[in-house]
């Protein structure tokens, strides 16, 4: 007998992914060394945005220091993360890491963020997703791509 329910295809589960102060500060900084690789993994990030695959988050310190026009244009898909006083607080309890980055990890749990896009090499040892955006693996013969690194470990 058939079941009266329609089946629906599984909906794919959706990456919540921060954009880190470097990975931002290369997108705005035409000048940057990193600015077209980051360039290229924004735009896979925000085509995946679009097709409902990823979600897009940044800290509010970093999103305050931004011009308007960038940030209501370029980063429109990018969900503000409010952070506080306890957030720096808990920051400040992380040993070896920068205060952003500590803020940036504090957040993340807070948020159940899984993702990390990144410039440098901050999050390498931390169990998240790391989506780095690195000249060093593109080559000149391959066609410009974003160039997504997974660190699970």
């Amino acid at each position: 007998m058939k079941s009266p329910f329609r089946s629906r295809p599984a909906r794919p589960q959706v990456r919540a992914v921060l954009l880190d102060s470097s990975f931002i500060g290369a997108l705005i900084a035409t000048d940057a060394p990193q600015h077209a690789d980051a360039c290229r993994l924004y735009a896979a990030l925000v085509e995946r945005y679009q097709n409902g695959l990823d979600r897009l988050f940044a800290l509010s310190d970093v999103l305050g220091d931004l011009p308007r026009e960038f940030r209501r244009n370029a980063l429109a898909p990018v969900l503000t993360l409010r952070t506080a006083r306890q957030h720096r607080s808990a920051a400040r309890r992380i040993a070896d890491r920068s205060s952003e980055v500590a803020l940036s990890l504090v957040m993340m749990r807070r948020e159940r963020l899984r993702a990390v896009a990144t410039i440098g090499h901050e999050f390498d040892d931390v169990d998240i997703e790391v989506l780095a955006a690195s000249e060093a693996s593109l080559s000149p013969e391959t066609e410009p791509s974003p160039v997504l690194q997974s660190t699970d470990g």
